[in-house]
C-alpha cells in the first residue's frame, strides 16, 4: 500500500538528503568530540586543560537526544514544562527584586547571565507557541483562547524579569527574537507586539538605559579588548590549540590590564574559544556543525507544510539563533549549565528537523486542517 503520507517532502531523494544532512552533522560532531580530546592529551597545560573533561561530555547528550523516539507532541511537553519551570524562576526573581529594591534583579541561584539567557531562551518558546495558532483555532476560540491566556500567563513574569536584569544582551536577543516570530509568524500583530515591547522598556530599570546610552555614545563593550587579544592569538594556533582551560595561561598582560576589575576566566565567545583551544580543525568542525544545523532548521521552516509544524521550526530557528548570539558574546559550551540545555536542544532539533517521517508527521493544508 502506498504510504499515505508520502509526498514531494518525503520521496526517496529527500530521504536520502536527510540521511546525507545527519551523517555530515554526526561527522562534524564526531570530529569536535575526539578533538577536543587529542588536544588535552597534547596540551602544555594539562592541569588546567583534563578539568574541561568534566564539562566536556555535555556534548555526549546531542547523539543521545537524536536517537530518542518522540513526537512534535512530546517536543511541545518539553517546551511547556521548561516554560512552566521559568516562569516560577522569574516569578521568584521578580518577588525578591521588589523586596529588596534593588536597582536590578539578580539570580537566586545561577549567575546573572546564565539566569536570564534560560528566561530568554523560555520567553521565546512561549512566544513561538502563541504565534503558531491557525485561522482555525482564531474563529473558534479567538485569539485569546484558554491554551493561550496560559502562555501569556506563564511567559509574562518570564520576559519581566529579563528586562528588570537589566543585562543588555539577554533584552536585545528577547526583543530582535520576539520581534522576527511576529514578522514571519503573524505580521499583523506587530503594533501590539510595539506597545507591549515599549511598556517593557520604560518600566525597566535606569541601569539598563545607562547602558543603552553608554554604546550608542560610541563606546565599546568591555569584551572588545578581550576578542581583540584573542584575534591576534589566531595566528599561532598549534594544530591542537593551547588546550582548553587555556585562557589564563595565554591571555596577554595587555588585555588583562585593560580590565579595571577582575578579568574574566574565558574569551567570552564559544568560537574564539574552540579553535583556541582545540586548533582550526576542530573550530571549523564546531563552527560547521553549528551552521549545518541552522542552515536545516530554517529550511524546515520554509519547506514543511503543516502550519503547526512551521511555526515549530520558526520557533526553534529563531531559538537557536539566539543560542548562537549568546555563544558569540559569552560561553555556553563551556558553562556548567547553558552547555547542558545547548548540546541537548541540538539533539532534539536534530531528531525532528533531519528524522522528520518518522515522527508521524502528516501533511495538511497552509490553515492547519487535516489535508
Amino acid at each position: 500500500m502506498k504510504d499515505r503520507n508520502r509526498g514531494i517532502f518525503f520521496s526517496p531523494s529527500v530521504e536520502s538528503k536527510k540521511r546525507k544532512e545527519f551523517s555530515l552533522t554526526l561527522l562534524l560532531w564526531g570530529i569536535y568530540v575526539g578533538g577536543v580530546v587529542v588536544s588535552i592529551i597534547f596540551s602544555p597545560f594539562k592541569d588546567t586543560s583534563l578539568r574541561y573533561l568534566a564539562k566536556h561530555w555535555h556534548a555526549l547528550l546531542f547523539p543521545v537526544a537524536c536517537s530518542l523516539n518522540f513526537s512534535c507532541k512530546d517536543m511541545k511537553l518539553i517546551g511547556g514544562s521548561f516554560l512552566f519551570s521559568a516562569s516560577l524562576a522569574a516569578s521568584a526573581g521578580i518577588a525578591r527584586f521588589i523586596y529588596q529594591e534593588s536597582g536590578y534583579l539578580e539570580a537566586l541561584y545561577k549567575g546573572n547571565t546564565t539566569f536570564a539567557s534560560l528566561l530568554v531562551l523560555a520567553a521565546i518558546m512561549g512566544i513561538g507557541h502563541m504565534l503558531s495558532r491557525t485561522k482555525r483555532d482564531d474563529a473558534k476560540e479567538g485569539f485569546v483562547g484558554a491554551e493561550n491566556l496560559i502562555v501569556v500567563t506563564l511567559a509574562l513574569p518570564i520576559m519581566l524579569a529579563v528586562v528588570f536584569a537589566a543585562l543588555m544582551a539577554p533584552v536585545d536577543a528577547l526583543v530582535v527574537g520576539s520581534l522576527v516570530l511576529v514578522l514571519v509568524s503573524r505580521p499583523k500583530a506587530i503594533f501590539a507586539w510595539t506597545l507591549f515591547v515599549g511598556a517593557m522598556l520604560v518600566i525597566s530599570p535606569r541601569v539598563l538605559w545607562l547602558e543603552f546610552e553608554w554604546i550608542m555614545a560610541g563606546n565599546h563593550i568591555d569584551r572588545y579588548p578581550l576578542w581583540s587579544a584573542g584575534a591576534k592569538l589566531l595566528s599561532s594556533v598549534p594544530t591542537f590549540g593551547f588546550g582548553p582551560e587555556s585562557f589564563c595561561h595565554i591571555l596577554p598582560a595587555n588585555a588583562s590590564a585593560a580590565f579595571a576589575a577582575r578579568p574574566p576566566a574565558t574569551w567570552h565567545n564559544d568560537f574564539l574559544q574552540t579553535i583556541l583551544d582545540n586548533g582550526w580543525l576542530v573550530g571549523g568542525a564546531y563552527i560547521g556543525f553549528v551552521i549545518s544545523l541552522v542552515i536545516v532548521t530554517i529550511r524546515r521552516a520554509i519547506r514543511t507544510r503543516d502550519y503547526r509544524i512551521r511555526a515549530l521550526f520558526k520557533t526553534l530557528a529563531v531559538l537557536l539563533t539566539a543560542f548562537v548570539f549568546f555563544s558569540m558574546i559569552g560561553t555556553v559550551v563551556s558553562s556548567a549549565t547553558l552547555g547542558i540545555v545547548w548540546w541537548t536542544i541540538l539533539g532534539l532539533i536534530a531528531n525532528i528537523a533531519i528524522k522528520e517521517r518518522t515522527h508521524g508527521f502528516t501533511r495538511t493544508d497552509p490553515e492547519g486542517s487535516p489535508g
